[in-house]
């Protein structure tokens, strides 16, 4: 069981920041983005940052104050649970299922054309372990969250958790001619995941080939999309429905198209896609809860953005015609190593579509149980969960994750002003996230910390008359 030099730092670092709660909530936000990192190999089994901090928060802030005797009359989590209880009892299950043929979750997500039978054997429990810790990490944050101010520590760890990304990027992007050379781009990302052994270095596209798709700390292309459109949300948010100075206002703007522009370079589906996703879900939300904000924020915001939007038109053009000939450059890239990938018999477009359709032909032979979790491999979470723990598994952890969307939207109109823009941000944040993962990802899509730290949010949320600071509300 070998530690990383990284994985000893980052225990020490997390035994610094216990000091402090608030410290500790700065850390831990920070560890989920983290999800490319390795700090201890247990066989096969890479242990991520985000494993290890939520450890650490039971043990130092939570222990006996995970449950509580109304724990389990929150309907998330009575839901997750279930969820849960109904994954263990598939798998047994899985072992008389003997007609289906499945990609077995040991192997590539191209290997479309060989399917195996159904292999159930004691050692595949393992795969249960993963959604056990997940549903685990959701109730210690859940626990840990007391009050208010908890709530709005976790927005200011993203904020915190940003700077650094993007730091790393502009680095790898202003010195590429010098950091994108096999030593030393092997050296960085085998320091902070010894098992990496793909070379990113290499790319006949040069620099922005190169930056266009290395690997962040925080993992490849798509997932590192995903954070970036988490962050967006957040900003967004800001912008929208706090109160903001001109010069916080430009400042947030500035933000967003950086993102933007860092999401155009990734040349990722899921962050192209999930970016027009993410403002119809803006787009949304602003239309059927603008009036739950103070008006006078919510109609100064608006006119600066729409300011915004007139004077970028006039930029946009001249922008055009100056930087036409990088454009087409980047577009010629995108179109070789981006949508020829997708097309054609061996591109990820048609492996996405096959994999889907032999995930859904395992859940029609067996679509009340299905093939028990982990025993079949599909390219997005839709179709993995149907094949894996049939309808009923499928209707509990989609419940789970509609009842933390709704409910916090349906009390928004009588939280206090402090916490409706943090209520509307983590639902964007929620609402993105989900989506992606269930159209772009497979079972890694419920295995990012932020998944379960945003879901724990909205659970307080939720229920928000029962922080501490706000508990004794009614009384006064």
């Amino acid at each position: 069981m070998p530690v990383s030099i990284f994985g000893i730092i980052y225990i020490l670092m997390s035994f610094f920041f216990l000091q402090k709660k608030r410290w500790f909530t700065y850390w831990y936000v920070f560890s989920n983005s983290l999800f490319y990192s390795s700090l201890i190999t247990v066989g096969s089994v890479d242990i991520k940052p985000y494993f290890i901090s939520t450890l650490f928060m039971f043990f130092g802030f939570v222990r006996g104050d995970l449950f509580s005797k109304n724990s389990f009359k929150n309907k998330d989590v009575a839901a997750l649970f279930l969820f849960l209880a109904w994954i263990v009892l598939t798998f047994p299950l899985s072992i008389f299922l003997k007609n289906i043929n499945v990609i077995p979750s040991d192997s590539q997500q191209s290997d479309v054309e060989v399917l195996h039978p159904i292999n159930a054997k004691i050692g595949s429990i393992i795969y249960t372990l993963n959604p056990a810790f997940n549903i685990f990490s959701f109730v210690v944050v859940r626990a840990y969250i007391k009050t208010s101010q908890d709530i709005k520590d976790f927005t200011k760890g993203y904020l915190l958790s940003y700077i650094p990304l993007v730091i790393t990027v502009i680095i790898l992007f202003i010195f590429r001619n010098v950091i994108h050379t096999p030593a030393l781009t092997e050296a960085f990302f085998s320091f902070i995941n010894p098992t990496y052994k793909r070379n990113v270095s290499a790319n006949t596209w040069g620099s922005i080939g190169d930056i266009a798709r290395t690997f962040t700390y925080v993992g490849e292309a798509s997932f590192t999309a995903k954070y970036y459109l988490m962050m967006m949300s957040l900003f967004a948010g800001m912008l929208l429905y706090q109160k903001n100075s001109i010069q916080k206002k430009v400042l947030l703007l500035f933000n967003l198209l950086l993102i933007l522009i860092l999401i155009t370079l990734l040349g990722s589906t899921t962050g192209y896609v999930g970016f027009f996703i993410l403002l119809g879900i803006i787009g949304v939300l602003y239309l059927g809860y603008q009036h739950t904000i103070r008006a006078s924020i919510v109609n100064s915001n608006s006119r600066f953005i729409f300011t915004f939007l007139i004077f970028s038109l006039f930029v946009l053009i001249p922008s055009v015609m100056l930087f036409y000939d990088q454009i087409v450059f980047f577009w010629n890239y995108l179109l070789v190593n981006h949508i020829d990938k997708i097309e054609g018999e061996a591109g990820s477009g048609y492996v996405r579509i096959q994999s889907n359709l032999i995930a859904l032909e395992a859940f029609f032979k067996s679509p009340l149980f299905g093939v028990g979790y982990g025993h079949n491999r599909a390219t997005t979470f839709l179709s993995f969960l149907l094949s894996n723990v049939g309808i009923v598994g499928f209707i509990l952890f989609n419940f789970f994750w509609f009842y933390l969307v709704f409910v916090p939207l349906r009390k928004l109109k009588n939280m206090p002003q402090d916490l409706k823009m943090h209520c509307i941000v983590y639902v964007t944040m929620f609402i993105i996230t989900y989506l992606t993962n269930f159209l772009f990802s497979s079972s890694v899509a419920i295995a990012f910390g932020w998944v379960w730290t945003n879901a724990a949010l909205l659970s307080r949320l939720a229920d928000w008359r029962n922080l501490e600071d706000y508990s004794q509300l009614e009384l006064i």
